[in-house]
C-alpha cells in the first residue's frame, strides 16, 4: 500500500539519525543492489535503448551556436572518417537544401540516365507534368522545349502518342493540350538515348527548383555521397555543409545525426559541450560532468526525467529482477526506510565529488518511482500518505455529462451517484508552479494529477529537491 513509503519532501536536521553509519551502510547496499538490477534490465540486450535515451537528452541542450557549429564539424573532420553520420549529412542535406544540391547534379546528366531506366515510375513522376491549360511543369516543359526546337530533326524518332496516329508539331502548336495524348514513358526510353537532351539548356531549366530529388532521396544523397567523397565540387559542397549546419537547429541534427556515432565518438560529443552554471536544469549539470565511463552515462541518463517512466515499466516487467526486495511491508520498516534516507542524504549530499551525488539523486528518486508504482496505488492510501505527510491536496471527480432529464409521466426522484475519480490537486510544494511555496499554507495548484502518472510526478519532485538541497551544501 502506497501509505507505507515516505516520500521524502523534508530537509531533516537531526544529527543522531543523520550520522548513523549503520542506516548509512543499509541504503549503500540497497542503492548498489538497485543499479545492478538496472544494468540487468537496461544492457542485457545491448544498449540501443539507453542511447536512444542520451541522444534526446542532448537533443533538448540549449547550445550556443558556436558550439553547435564546433561540435559537429569535429565529427565531420576527424581522420578516421565514419561514413554512416556522412551519409546521414548528406541525406539531410538532400531534403532541406535541394535548390543549392541541384547546382552539384545538373551538369552530371548520367545520373538521370541510370535513375530513369531502373524503374519507369520515376519517369511518370518527373514527365507527367503536361496539363490543359498549357502550363507545363517539371519535365514535360523540358520536353516540350527541346523537341519544338529540334523537331525537324527528332520529332518523329522520338515522339510516342497514345492516339491512333500520330501528332503533328504544327497541330501541337495550335492546341497544346494535345500534348496529353503523349506517351510519356515510350517517349522518354526513347530520349535517353540522346545524350543532347540531358545536355541541354531545358533540361537544366527544369532542374533549378532541386523537386527532382524527391523521386529518390537515397538515390541522390547516394549519389551526393560518392560526389563527396571523391572530392568533386568540393569548395562549393563543403560550404554547403557548414551553412546548412550554422542554419540548422541542434535539436533536428541530433536526433537525425549523433544516431550513428560510435560510442568513443558518442562520449566526445558529449565532453564539454556544455558549461556548468550556477542554477542550470538538472539535464545541463548531469550532462556537464563529463562521465569517463560511457555505461554509466548511459544508465544514469536514462534515470533523467524524461526517460524514467520508460524505464520504471521495464524494470517493473522484467524477469531478472525481483523488485519484491525494494517493497515496505510495515510501519516498523517504513522509519528504518526514512532513517536509512536521511542518513545517505547528509553522506552523498555534501561528498565532494558530484558523480556521486548525482548517482544518488538519481537512484532515489527511481527507487521512489518504483516503489509507487508496484504497489498500484489507490486513491484511500494516497491520502493516508499526504495527511502523514502535511501535503495539502484536493480530490478531483470529472463532471457528470450525462444527466438524465425528468419526463412529464415520471416524477419520481433519481438517485444521485458520485462522479467517477480523476485525481488530485496537490499543494503548490508538489506542483509545477515555477515559484513553489511553503506546505499548508499555499492551497492547492490547478494542475491535475492521475495515480498512473503520480508516481513518476512525485518521483521527479524528490529529485528537484535534492538537487536544490545539493545546490545550498556547495554555497
Amino acid at each position: 500500500m502506497a501509505h507505507r513509503y515516505n516520500l521524502y519532501i523534508d530537509t531533516y536536521n537531526d544529527s543522531e539519525t543523520l550520522q548513523n553509519e549503520e542506516a548509512l551502510q543499509r541504503r549503500k547496499t540497497m542503492l548498489d543492489e538497485l543499479q545492478v538490477d538496472l544494468e540487468k534490465c537496461l544492457f542485457s540486450y545491448g544498449d540501443g535503448e539507453a542511447r536512444l535515451y542520451l541522444i534526446e537528452t542532448i537533443a533538448q541542450l540549449h547550445l550556443d551556436p558556436s558550439t553547435k557549429f564546433a561540435k559537429y564539424m569535429s565529427v565531420l573532420n576527424q581522420s578516421n572518417h565514419n561514413v554512416e553520420f556522412e551519409r546521414a549529412l548528406l541525406k539531410l542535406l538532400c531534403r532541406k537544401k535541394p535548390k543549392e544540391v541541384s547546382k552539384i547534379f545538373a551538369s552530371k546528366y548520367w545520373l538521370f540516365q541510370n535513375l530513369f531506366r531502373r524503374n519507369d515510375k520515376y519517369i511518370t513522376q518527373w514527365f507527367s507534368g503536361f496539363s490543359y491549360s498549357g502550363i507545363f511543369t517539371k519535365g514535360a516543359r523540358a520536353i516540350e522545349s527541346y523537341v519544338f526546337r529540334n523537331r525537324d530533326i527528332i520529332w518523329d524518332k522520338v515522339m510516342r502518342w497514345d492516339s491512333k496516329r500520330p501528332i503533328t508539331p504544327i497541330s501541337v502548336s495550335a492546341h497544346r493540350n494535345l500534348f496529353l495524348h503523349l506517351n510519356v514513358v515510350k517517349t522518354v526510353k526513347r530520349l535517353l538515348k540522346d545524350d543532347n537532351f540531358w545536355r541541354s539548356h531545358e533540361w537544366q531549366l527544369c532542374l533549378e527548383s532541386g523537386e527532382f530529388i524527391s523521386i529518390n532521396t537515397d538515390y541522390f544523397s547516394e549519389a551526393l555521397f560518392k560526389i563527396y567523397e571523391r572530392g568533386d565540387d568540393y569548395n562549393y559542397l563543403r560550404n554547403l555543409i557548414e551553412d546548412y549546419i550554422r542554419e540548422e537547429e541542434h535539436e533536428n541534427l541530433c536526433r537525425k545525426l549523433t544516431y550513428h556515432l560510435t560510442d568513443q565518438e558518442l562520449k566526445e560529443f558529449v565532453y564539454d559541450i556544455i558549461d556548468q552554471k550556477s542554477n542550470c536544469r538538472f539535464e545541463e549539470y548531469f550532462i556537464s560532468l563529463n562521465w569517463n565511463r560511457f555505461n554509466e552515462l548511459l544508465l544514469y541518463n536514462s534515470l533523467l526525467d524524461n526517460h524514467r517512466i520508460k524505464v520504471v515499466k521495464t524494470f517493473l516487467e522484467a524477469e531478472k529482477v525481483n523488485v519484491d526486495k525494494y517493497v515496505i511491508n510495515n510501519e516498523e520498516n517504513r522509519k528504518m526506510d526514512l532513517m536509512d534516507h536521511n542518513a545517505a542524504r547528509l553522506h552523498y549530499l555534501n561528498h565532494r565529488e558530484e558523480k556521486r551525488k548525482i548517482r544518488y539523486m538519481l537512484l532515489e528518486a527511481f527507487l521512489l518511482n518504483v516503489r509507487l508504482k508496484h504497489c498500484n496505488i489507490n486513491r484511500e492510501s494516497m491520502e493516508v500518505l499526504f495527511s502523514r505527510e502535511g501535503i495539502c491536496f484536493e480530490e478531483v471527480l470529472a463532471n457528470s455529462q450525462n444527466k438524465k432529464k425528468k419526463s412529464k409521466k415520471c416524477r419520481k426522484p433519481q438517485r444521485t451517484e458520485e462522479a467517477p475519480f480523476i485525481g488530485w490537486k496537490l499543494g503548490s510544494y508538489l506542483s509545477n508552479s515555477p515559484t513553489p511555496g511553503k506546505r499548508k499554507r499555499d492551497g492547492v495548484s490547478d494542475t491535475i494529477y492521475n495515480p498512473s502518472y503520480l508516481p513518476t510526478h512525485l518521483s521527479s519532485v524528490l529529485l528537484k529537491q535534492l538537487y536544490k538541497d545539493a545546490i545550498n551544501v556547495n554555497k
